[in-house]
C-alpha cells in the first residue's frame, strides 16, 4: 500500500527516474498495515495485519525482487516475530502460530479460551535461547477504554517441550 493511498500489483517495482540506482520499493497489493518483517531461508517474510507476504530476488536487474502471497488468513497483530528452529514463531488474536517457510500452523491450542482475553497489537515477544523460553507480552483487553494500554500480561512459551504458561 503506498504513502498515497494507492494500490498497485504486487510485483511491481517502483524506482524513481530521478534517482535511478538507487533503490526503489514494492507496494503490497492490500489495505494492511505491515506489522513486522524477519528473514527466513534468504526470503524476507512481511507480516501484516491479516496476511503473510515473502519477498525473494529475482535475478532480473528490471524486476529485482518477486512478491509472493504466502497467507491471506492469518498475520501478526504483535510488533515482532521470533525465530525457532527455522521457522518464525507470530501472534495475533485468534492464536500463537509458526510459519515454516510453506505453512502456517496454530501451535497454542492447549491455553483455551483465555488466550481470547488478551489483545497484542501492543505486545512483543523477547527470546532467551539460554532457557529455551519465548516471554510473549500481551495486555488485557482493555482497548475499549479508549487509551493504549501497556502489555500486562507474560506467556510463556516452552519451545524444547512445546508447553505454555500464563
Amino acid at each position: 500500500y503506498s504513502e498515497y493511498g494507492q494500490v498497485f500489483i504486487a510485483d511491481s517495482w517502483y524506482e524513481d527516474p530521478i534517482a535511478t540506482n538507487k533503490g526503489g520499493f514494492i507496494d503490497l497489493p492490500i489495505n494492511e498495515v505491515i506489522v513486522c518483517c524477519e528473514v527466513l531461508n534468504g526470503r524476507l517474510v512481511i507480516f501484516c495485519e491479516s496476511s503473510i507476504y515473502d519477498l525473494v530476488p529475482s535475478n532480473n536487474p528490471a524486476l529485482p525482487f518477486k512478491v509472493g502471497l504466502v497467507d491471506g488468513t492469518f498475520g501478526s497483530r504483535i510488533k515482532n516475530v521470533v525465530e525457532v528452529d527455522n521457522t518464525l514463531l507470530f501472534a495475533n488474536n485468534y492464536g500463537i502460530y509458526v510459519y515454516d517457510g510453506r505453512n502456517v500452523i496454530k501451535i497454542n491450542n492447549q491455553l483455551g479460551d483465555d488466550y481470547n482475553l488478551y489483545e497484542y497489537k501492543y505486545g512483543n515477544m523477547h527470546k532467551d535461547s539460554r532457557t529455551g523460553l519465548i516471554y510473549i507480552l500481551a495486555n488485557s483487553n482493555s482497548e475499549a477504554l479508549g487509551f493504549r494500554p501497556n502489555p500486562n500480561v507474560v506467556i510463556v512459551y516452552n519451545y524444547i517441550n512445546n508447553t505454555f504458561s500464563t
